[in-house]
């Protein structure tokens, strides 16, 4: 009811998409149900033209799960015991456009990364896949100090970054650039979310101020290991 009164109805949609679709991807709605609902009223109010790029964002996450079961399907016997992967296919037109800034994901990424790719184009001839890697999580297990187990839950961009640890214990912030290739306003954002949060930092900082472009990092994790990967 309280729709039927906005005036600029094409501005609550783009707002309302992008809410939509953020949620979709983090696995935060209430339920698939509520959400098909509000879309049912909004088709009812506005027509099918309005909501078709709504509805398509839910085709696609019913066909993504479809793909990743069909995927490991194919690869059960050569995966093994290496992180799992959980692919979200969207097409475009239906989603909010993203910038596709690539990163240099670990090599124990990019191999399962590889055999979707490969996987998936042949299946789907003709398509193109684009990683938006900005837009991922990650769950490492992570090894601190003397033993100390825990789990993080942590964005692409920053599980590209704290697997650099496992094969050094100090980085300047330079060599991180130039190793995972992060755009330099994301990687600033991200570092200052592992090393700058008091008492939830997993990097330490030399020296210990605000700024990130010019400093040592270092961290008391002995092993990282990426557990699954969105």
């Amino acid at each position: 009811m309280l729709f039927r009164y906005l005036q600029e109805k094409d501005v609550f949609e783009k707002y309302y998409k992008q809410h939509l679709t953020k949620k979709l991807l983090s696995g935060k709605t209430v339920s698939d149900g509520v959400e098909r609902s509000m879309i049912v009223k909004l088709k009812t109010e506005c027509g099918y033209q309005f909501t078709s790029k709504l509805e398509g964002t839910f085709t696609d996450m019913k066909t993504s799960i479809d793909t990743m079961q069909g995927f490991y399907a194919s690869q059960y016997s050569e995966i093994g015991d290496g992180p799992t992967l959980a692919v979200q296919v969207l097409t475009t037109g239906s989603w909010p456009t993203q910038p596709s800034a690539l990163c240099n994901l670990p090599a124990e990424i990019v191999g399962i990364c590889e055999k979707f790719r490969a996987y998936y184009l042949g299946i789907h001839s003709g398509h193109r896949l684009t990683w938006q890697t900005n837009m991922g999580t990650t769950d490492i297990k992570a090894t601190f100090g003397k033993g100390q187990n825990h789990e993080l839950n942590v964005s692409t961009y920053q599980m590209c970054i704290l697997m650099l640890f496992n094969s050094s214990d100090r980085l300047t912030y330079r060599e991180i650039k130039q190793a995972t290739q992060i755009p330099a306003s994301d990687l600033k954002r991200c570092l200052q979310s592992l090393a700058c949060v008091k008492g939830e930092n997993v990097l330490s900082k030399e020296p210990m101020s605000k700024d990130i472009a010019r400093v040592m990092l270092s961290t008391s994790m002995t092993n990282l290991q990426a557990n699954s990967s969105r």
